[in-house]
């Protein structure tokens, strides 16, 4: 499902703004009954020490890079943002949505963005490999919350699967699997005919790919050893229905090639080439005269 290239233009309308003042009556409610904050879950490690310093004449506060991309990143590792192309529904027709064996608790960042924090692991992952939820005829699409969230952009991390046609049988198990998709990005699950064996013609692993870097469409597997030289095989690798990122205005849903600021940028430097170089005709025009 193509996802439309207007998806974040924010509306500035005073329809969706009082829309969203009205929902926060309904979101109070909700708060009060339905939203606590997940037990055994820890945040704040007493280890991390920020240091004080002058930045452009501004008082700074500074994080070593390991310890903010790392540890307290951590923290909120089970935390997956919802983004909806308009205003969102109301946060109970939301969380009827979200089916869980834990606990989840929505927290709102805007009137079409939620913030969903997960209790395990698990349901994190049931979740996110949906990547989007119909809710009350709006789509909620999902990606993953990273430090550098930014709500005019998507990210392009994304769980895509990826099949092995004519993998070798013996190597349709997870230790060896995950090994083997590792170069295309991070092993997250083989589906359930690969994980009980019943369809040896092809192994089929879900895998988390940037969508910002190019994708390998075949891997070469070999072995080597002292009595025995380096020899193999390549592997295709076909990747199921990966969405378009466009790297211009870090959106999903088109590519590049039919970005309409892309389009739109040229035309604009079309024109005013073209007017330059009538004015340079008129220039010598006059000249010659």
């Amino acid at each position: 499902m193509a996802r439309p290239m207007e998806n974040h233009t924010s509306p500035a309308t005073a329809s969706n703004e009082s829309q969203s003042i009205q929902e926060k009556d309904n979101y109070a409610k909700v708060i009060q009954t339905n939203s606590t904050p997940i037990p055994n879950k820890k945040y704040g490690n007493s280890n991390v020490k920020a240091l004080y310093a002058n930045h452009d004449g501004k008082t700074a506060v500074i994080f070593e890079t390991r310890e903010f991309y790392g540890v307290m990143e951590d923290e909120c590792k089970l935390t997956l943002v919802g983004k909806f192309i308009k205003t969102r529904p109301q946060i109970d027709k939301i969380s009827e949505k979200i089916t869980v064996q834990g606990k989840v608790q929505i927290g709102v960042f805007d009137y079409r963005t939620v913030f969903l924090d997960f209790d395990n692991e698990d349901d994190c992952k049931t979740v996110w490999y949906k990547r989007l939820i119909e809710i009350e005829g709006h789509v909620m699409w999902l990606e993953k919350w990273s430090p550098d969230f930014k709500l005019e952009e998507d990210s392009p991390v994304v769980p895509i699967w990826v099949l092995l046609p004519e993998l070798p049988f013996h190597c349709h198990s997870w230790h060896y699997i995950k090994q083997i998709v590792a170069p295309l990005g991070t092993p997250l699950m083989m589906d359930l005919a690969t994980e009980n064996r019943t369809r040896p013609s092809m192994a089929k692993v879900r895998v988390e790919i940037n969508l910002t870097k190019p994708k390998m469409n075949s891997i070469w597997i070999g072995t080597e050893d002292k009595s025995c030289p380096r020899k193999g095989f390549t592997q295709k690798s076909e990747y199921e229905n990966p969405p378009k990122f466009c790297t211009n205005c870090k959106i999903l849903g088109h590519s590049i090639l039919q970005c309409r600021r892309v389009d739109q940028k040229k035309n604009e430097e079309k024109e005013v080439t073209g007017n330059s170089q009538s004015d340079k005709t008129e220039t010598n025009e006059k000249g010659t005269k």
